[in-house]
C-alpha cells in the first residue's frame, strides 16, 4: 500500500524520522552499551555519549537513504525498540 502524500511533507516525515527516531535509536543504543560495558557506569556512561554522536550522524544519513518515509520510521523505531527491551532486560 502506497500513500500518495505532497513531497514537502514526504520530505518532512523523512526529517521527523532521521531527527526523532535517531535521536531514540542513539538513546537505546548508549543505554544498552552502557549496561554492557565492562567498566565502572559513568565510565560506561561517557564512552556512550562519545560514540553516540558518531552514532546519531550515521543514522541519521541511512534514514536519508531509504526511499519511502514509512520505511525510514520503521527502521528507527524497530531496532530503538528492540535495543531498549534488551536494555531494560540486561539491567
Amino acid at each position: 500500500m502506497r500513500l500518495n502524500l505532497p513531497d514537502p511533507l514526504r520530505v518532512s516525515l523523512k526529517i521527523m524520522a532521521a531527527l526523532l527516531g535517531g535521536y531514540l535509536l542513539t538513546l537505546a543504543f548508549i543505554s544498552l552499551l552502557a549496561v554492557l560495558w565492562p567498566a565502572r557506569l559513568a565510565d560506561a556512561m561517557q564512552t556512550g555519549l562519545m560514540l553516540g554522536y558518531a552514532f546519531y550522524v550515521a543514522i541519521m544519513i541511512l534514514a536519508f537513504s531509504r526511499s519511502d518515509w514509512l520505511g525510514a520510521w520503521l527502521w528507527m523505531l524497530v531496532p530503538a525498540l528492540t535495543l531498549w527491551g534488551l536494555t531494560q532486560w540486561l539491567s
